[in-house]
C-alpha cells in the first residue's frame, strides 16, 4: 500500500531529525517488498543528507540462501533479467535522489544474513563454544556463499558490523550490572 509505506517513511524521517538517528536495521527485510525497500533505503539516506548526515546507515536482515532474488534489495539492485515493473518504477522514481548519494545506490547499504548472525548471538551469549562457530562445515559453506552473493552488491565490510537482539542489551552494555557471566553485546567489524 503505497498511502502506508508513505506516511511509515515519514514517521522514519521523522525519527532520523528527532532522535539524531545513525542508521536503521530492518528486521526480516526480505519479507517487504524490495521496492519498498529501495525507497525507504533512498528516502531516508536522502532525508539525512539535508540534515547534514551524510552516512545514514541502512542495513537489513536477509540471507542469499534463503531469499530469491535477493539481490533486489542491495546496493545497486541488480537482477540477472529483468527488474520487477514496480521495483523499475521506483528506482526510477527516485534516481535523482539516490544519484546524489554516497554510494548512489537505491537498496540496503549492507545486509547480515540471519542463521550466521544467529551463530554469533549463540557464541557471544555463551550458548555456543566460539569454535562452533564455523565448525560446522556445511553452515561455513551456506555462509561462505551468502558472503559471495552479498559482495558485488553491498558493502561486505558493513554487513556485520552489528547486529540487534531484543535479548541483549545494546553496544557493550553489561547484563544485570557487575554480575559476573555477564554477556556481552557483539560487535563484528
Amino acid at each position: 500500500d503505497v498511502g502506508f509505506q508513505t506516511v511509515y517513511v515519514n514517521m522514519l524521517k521523522w525519527w532520523i531529525g528527532y532522535a539524531d538517528i545513525d542508521g536503521f536495521s530492518v528486521s526480516a527485510a526480505s519479507q517487504s517488498s524490495a521496492d519498498f525497500i529501495s525507497v525507504l533505503s533512498t528516502q531516508m539516506r536522502h532525508y539525512a543528507k539535508q540534515l547534514g548526515k551524510h552516512n545514514l546507515f541502512v542495513v537489513g536482515e536477509l540471507s542469499p540462501s534463503q531469499t530469491p532474488f535477493a539481490t533486489q534489495w542491495l546496493g545497486g539492485v541488480r537482477s540477472t533479467g529483468p527488474l520487477p515493473r514496480r521495483l523499475q518504477d521506483a528506482l526510477d522514481e527516485t534516481c535523482e535522489l539516490y544519484q546524489d548519494l554516497s554510494p548512489p545506490w537505491s537498496g540496503l547499504l549492507a545486509a547480515y544474513p540471519a542463521p550466521e548472525v544467529d551463530n554469533i548471538r549463540a557464541v557471544a551469549s555463551g550458548a555456543h563454544q566460539p569454535r562452533a562457530f564455523f565448525g560446522d562445515a556445511d553452515f561455513g559453506a551456506v555462509a561462505m556463499a551468502d558472503r559471495a552473493t552479498l559482495a558485488p552488491h553491498s558493502d561486505l565490510q558493513a554487513t556485520l558490523t552489528s547486529f540487534e537482539s531484543s535479548s541483549m542489551p545494546r553496544l557493550l552494555s553489561k547484563l544485570g550490572g557487575d554480575a559476573t557471566g555477564d554477556a556481552w553485546r557483539v560487535q563484528v567489524g
